[in-house]
């Protein structure tokens, strides 16, 4: 190994793999190194005797698989995970008679409004093993009193109040479901 002075190469450099191969052997290295003016890599924190020279790695720094990214890595290598399709509700007359019905939201877990999908009790269920998507179940008020009201002396909740509150508390596990169930009486039936 050839003698670099200190002022020639940049000293205490450290690599924890995927990045270099030991020229004399080719294999993976991770420690401390030094790199020269000339472009050189050597092992070692300085230089010395012992160092060995490094070439850069081809296939560079490969991507690693950590807790944080573990569940998108299996997104990436399993892609029958289901996405989730807009599905647009529309109560039927049993739902009316019932006086609500359940729908359904899926949004993506980093995603803002624009991300709120409203899907299909299958596409809800099915999504429930993606780790991309939060998903929300909401009971809809679709008759009964639109506002809220004393009726014998006890407050009797409105259409509006009720799915407002509704939408509210679903707010706290799907953000942006307030602004996207805007319209209280949505769907609603005066009886």
């Amino acid at each position: 190994m050839p003698y670099y002075p200190l002022n020639r190469i940049t000293p205490n450099q450290y690599t924890s793999g995927n990045q270099f191969t030991l020229i004399s052997t080719g294999q993976d290295y991770k420690g401390y190194y030094f790199s020269t003016y000339d472009g050189k890599y050597f092992t070692g924190s300085i230089c010395s005797p012992t160092s060995l020279e490094l070439s850069k790695s081809t296939d560079a720094i490969k991507p690693t698989t950590s807790l944080a990214t573990a569940p998108y890595d299996n997104m990436r290598n399993n892609p029958t995970l289901p996405q989730p399709n807009h599905f647009t509700s529309v109560p039927t007359e049993q739902d009316y008679k019932n006086g609500y019905y359940l729908r359904y939201f899926t949004k993506r877990v980093n995603g803002d409004l624009s991300t709120i999908t409203e899907v299909n009790k299958n596409t809800y269920d099915s999504v429930a093993s993606n780790p991309l998507y939060n998903r929300v179940q909401i009971q809809w008020m679709l008759t009964g009193i639109l506002e809220d009201k004393y009726i014998t002396g006890m407050l009797v909740l409105g259409v509006i109040n009720r799915n407002i509150k509704t939408v509210s508390q679903a707010s706290r596990q799907m953000q942006y479901l307030d602004q996207y169930l805007n319209n209280p009486t949505q769907y609603y039936l005066k009886n």
